[in-house]
């Protein structure tokens, strides 16, 4: 194993309404959250480690067709050979640490060319094993947030009308501009605004064994958003896709004098899609927690996952007609150096459908439901790696894993006056009461009062069969009204029958 120098020991989702002002802060930072549990590896003979310092002494330093160009006294890249992998720690220059491969080593009158290339974990040890845990804090000094859009920032601390919990992630959103038909921020009647906050609790889990060929990587965020978006144009169709900004925090540890420097990363994207005529402004309050990951084993990939969620709203208020879904979208990763390794990216959304309406928030004051509206949340976990510093796998990995959309709440009303018949010969008669607007029924049943019911009926009638039974058993029924411009409403109340 070579070294040059001295090694130094560093060691949505749609629509919240929310007023906000200025925060500040309440607590001293803090930079307790990682908890590196096992770090350790073999340096291969050819790994050459390079402290930092070597860019004051390069002349110059860029990049050729995406490899990096090192050009500086011979005596700065003393001993580096085609071949070698090059590592380089934590730095101004480079805040993710370094690992490169030297494609060629030219040197000429007391100077030195080095052209890299992309190096993997493989290329510079024999063995290394990581077994790190981490969470981030918006107080930790080591959780730095860049944001990526004016509008958008980091609170540590205390608002004047929020007081954020230690321990999380706290966002700000102020007047950040989804669409501007004119392109002039100055004019705001023709802009889609979203304003609130997020608040995420989040925790990663990151294990790397390379001689093992093993990798497994976890993340498990609570989240709650506050979010309202608003408009007042008849826009049409428009679809928006904003990096609201990235929070990183790195740990840097030794095997022998070689620097290991892991990142693991949060970013922040909002997506927006749909189409709007006239005025709309909605709220809905969202949290949600679930565990996500993947394994990879045995040459083989596995994935991870695990979800609940809860949904509070308010009635929106829309003259028009619309159709809208929002999220925003945590990304979460672990860089290794600076590559990205393995991600997952959660997508909890919420969308509102509306025809023909007038006003929605009650019946009053000459104010009209529309004929069909409704609004629905929904989940998408994508989990991924990048194989390009991991050599032992062979090709990128990408799963989606989709979490059925549900319907919060809708013109459609639940059916009332749900019966099912006690003592009828070989059957059980559903029937119910019917629901203003809906086209057909979906019957469902089950065992349980509670949890697994199944699809057993379609139908345009109020009433229903069931002559799929055992005699004696008793049965619980559920109705589903659905409509064709909104989809599925709420499911009625169950009753129980039973046949002989």
């Amino acid at each position: 194993m070579k070294y040059l120098g001295s090694i130094l020991w560093p060691v949505c989702i749609l629509i919240l309404l929310f007023g906000l002002s200025t925060c500040e802060l309440f607590a001293p930072p803090r930079n307790d959250t990682i908890e590196v549990k096992l770090a350790q590896g073999v340096p291969k003979d050819s790994t050459v480690a390079v402290d930092s310092s070597i860019f004051d002494n390069l002349v110059t330093a860029y990049p050729q067709e995406g490899d990096l160009v090192l050009f500086a006294p011979s005596s700065a890249l003393q001993g580096v050979q085609t071949g070698d992998a090059i590592v380089i720690g934590m730095s101004a220059q480079t805040p993710d640490g370094l690992l490169k491969k030297a494609a060629s080593v030219e040197t000429e009158d007391g100077w030195t060319t080095v052209i890299t290339e992309d190096a993997t974990l493989e290329d510079a040890f024999e063995d290394l094993e990581i077994d790190l845990q981490t969470s981030f804090d918006s107080n930790d000094a080591e959780v730095a947030f860049v944001p990526s859009i004016k509008g958008v920032r980091m609170v540590r601390g205390i608002g004047d009308y929020i007081q954020f919990e230690r321990g999380k992630i706290n966002i700000i959103i102020e007047d950040v501009v989804l669409y501007d038909e004119d392109s002039d921020e100055d004019t705001k009647e023709d802009q889609i605004l979203l304003n609130g906050n997020l608040s995420m609790e989040v925790s990663i889990k990151f294990k790397l064994k390379l001689l093992k060929r093993k990798l497994k990587f976890t993340i498990t965020p609570q989240v709650e958003n506050n979010l309202e978006i608003s408009s007042s144009l008849d826009l049409g169709s428009f679809e928006e896709s904003l990096t609201l900004g990235e929070l990183k925090k790195r740990v840097q540890f030794m095997v022998g004098p070689v620097p290991v420097v892991v990142s693991p990363t949060l970013s922040l994207e909002l997506r927006t899609e749909g189409s709007c005529a006239v005025d709309f402004r909605t709220s809905v309050s969202a949290s949600a927690s679930f565990t996500a990951g993947l394994k990879y084993e045995d040459r083989k990939w596995s994935t991870i996952s695990e979800s609940d969620s809860d949904f509070s709203y308010e009635l929106p208020n829309v003259t028009g007609s619309l159709e809208a879904k929002a999220s925003v979208v945590p990304g979460f990763s672990v860089m290794l150096y600076d590559v990205v390794g393995p991600s997952v990216e959660w997508e909890p959304y919420l969308r509102f459908k509306a025809e023909g309406c007038m006003s929605i928030g009650g019946i009053s004051d000459g104010d009209l439901f529309t004929y069909s509206w409704a609004l629905y949340a929904g989940h998408q976990i994508n989990v991924g790696c990048s194989v390009k510093v991991l050599r032992f796998i062979d090709k990128d990995f990408t799963f989606d894993i989709p979490i059925a959309e549900t319907t919060l709440i809708s013109s459609l009303l639940p059916p009332d006056d749900i019966t099912a018949s006690d003592g009828e010969v070989g059957c059980v008669v559903v029937s119910w009461e019917s629901v203003f607007t809906a086209d057909s029924y979906k019957v469902y049943r089950s065992q349980e009062p509670d949890t697994g019911y199944s699809l057993i009926a379609d139908t345009d009638g109020l009433e229903f069969t069931d002559d799929t039974i055992d005699i004696g058993t008793t049965y619980y029924y559920r109705v589903k009204p659905y409509e064709e411009e909104v989809g599925f409403g709420p499911p009625s109340a169950a009753d129980s029958g039973y046949a002989i």
